[in-house]
């Protein structure tokens, strides 16, 4: 059998489909992928305010052009991880429709995430055939303009059909809200899809109709969980206080039950303090350890401008990379100096140099030690983090010394001295 070209005859069969065939919606009828795995470029999607959750939807935030589900129980953070996305899409310039159908947005606590609330457009509709037109006019809009954008629906139980709503209560009939998301969401996801906008759909849990075994489940129907990219569950820890003065903040667990943009089933977690933003530094160290930028149990000594390392208990260490460095010795001089004017008792700086890392011993010792000192490297550090979603952190191999060096060196001195001996026996 002859070999055969596939690329070419690939492009034949593209060619040829797209020159037979037309689509009503004058789309092209066939495209080749471009194959992007792992970590997404940043005008491919939105970061959604934590780390945790970036790195366990494995392509480092929300995709654009997809529609997502974030669902669980009453006060578990839904709508504030929302709200932090909402904030960081801002950021990137990227347009931001909420339909709050429950009515419980609070302006100053949307300030405190992060939200530039006097930009954000919001609806309060809660009939769900208006949500639908709604979101739908929004991407066309989006279209038109040529920016992809987000929409927010909080939340999908809150949003009834429109028959329910103007009729008696004797008169109402189960599952016609379903029946219309049924028929409704696959114009949503292909408008979604086309237009490059990303729709967050919250969702609660409600116990299961007519289950002998019982259990939860989202409303809505089967429906919309066949069209969602990706389904994240959501659930809290209070930590700290719990009385009337009320509570430090709480740790947020994030489960992807569904994911068509990486591997389902990846947790995360990441802490909320009562009243802001979820704590950046907590994250970024923390997955700085899951994903191997920062070295778990092993301790780092430096020989002549390389770093051992040593199977240690406990210890972690951190080597900074090239570009880690060139930063801070250009920076950290104004920052000593801006310290000192504020009536800080800092010491005179002093550059580093290519291979320098921060060995310590237990967690929180490192961790003082790089907010003491690194914490302008932190963005540095997460970008690293980000990166390993597509390839292994490497940039400090360069800089470490293994077993196979030390036995290449001494393998040289050895031979280096026989050598020597050769030539000694030569001259007498």
């Amino acid at each position: 059998m002859a070999d055969i070209d596939y690329a070419t005859l690939m492009d034949r069969v593209q060619s040829g489909i797209n020159s037979s065939v037309s689509l009503s919606d004058d789309e092209q009828p066939v495209s080749f992928m471009n194959g992007v795995g792992g970590r997404w470029s940043d005008d491919k999607i939105i970061r959604t305010g934590s780390l945790s959750l970036d790195m366990a939807i494995g392509v480092g935030g929300w995709p654009r052009g997809r529609v997502c589900e974030i669902f669980g129980e009453e006060s578990s953070g839904k709508t504030t991880q929302c709200l932090l996305s909402v904030g960081h899409a801002q950021k990137q310039g990227v347009p931001v429709v909420y339909i709050d159908a429950e009515n419980a947005l609070d302006p100053t606590y949307m300030r405190k995430l992060g939200v530039d609330v006097n930009n954000l457009a919001i609806s309060q509709t809660s009939i769900l055939q208006d949500v639908i037109d709604l979101a739908l006019g929004a991407m066309d809009v989006f279209d038109e303009l040529d920016k992809g954008g987000l929409i927010i629906l909080d939340s999908i139980p809150n949003m009834v059909d429109r028959a329910i709503y103007d009729a008696d209560a004797d008169k109402q009939t189960m599952a016609s809200s379903a029946r219309v998301w049924s028929q409704q969401m696959p114009k949503i996801v292909t408008k979604a899809r086309k237009t490059n906008t990303t729709v967050i759909c919250i969702n609660q849990v409600r116990e299961k109709i007519g289950s002998y075994m019982g259990g939860l489940d989202t409303p809505g129907g089967r429906a919309l969980k066949f069209a969602y990219s990706l389904r994240v569950s959501i659930r809290r820890k209070v930590d700290g206080r719990n009385n009337e003065d009320g509570a430090d903040g709480q740790s947020i667990f994030y489960k992807v039950e569904k994911n068509k943009v990486g591997s389902p089933y990846v947790r995360g977690e990441s802490y909320l303090p009562a009243g802001q933003p979820i704590d950046w530094v907590s994250d970024v160290l923390n997955e700085g350890v899951k994903s191997g930028v920062i070295i778990k149990d092993m301790k780092g000594t430096e020989e002549d401008g390389k770093v051992f390392l040593e199977n240690k208990k406990a210890w972690n260490t951190y080597i900074l990379s090239r570009d880690e460095v060139d930063f801070y010795n250009e920076t950290m001089p104004g920052v000593v100096e801006e310290r000192r004017k504020n009536g800080e008792d800092v010491a005179d700086f002093e550059p580093i140099e290519y291979g320098h890392f921060v060995s310590k011993y237990q967690w929180g010792n490192l961790t003082k030690a790089i907010l003491a000192d690194y914490d302008i490297l932190l963005p540095f550090m997460e970008q690293r983090i980000l990166n390993t979603l597509s390839e292994p952190d490497t940039i400090a191999d360069e800089f470490i010394w293994s077993d196979e060096d030390e036995d290449d060196a001494e393998g040289a001195d050895e031979e280096s001295v026989d050598d020597d001996d050769d030539t000694d026996e030569d001259d007498e």
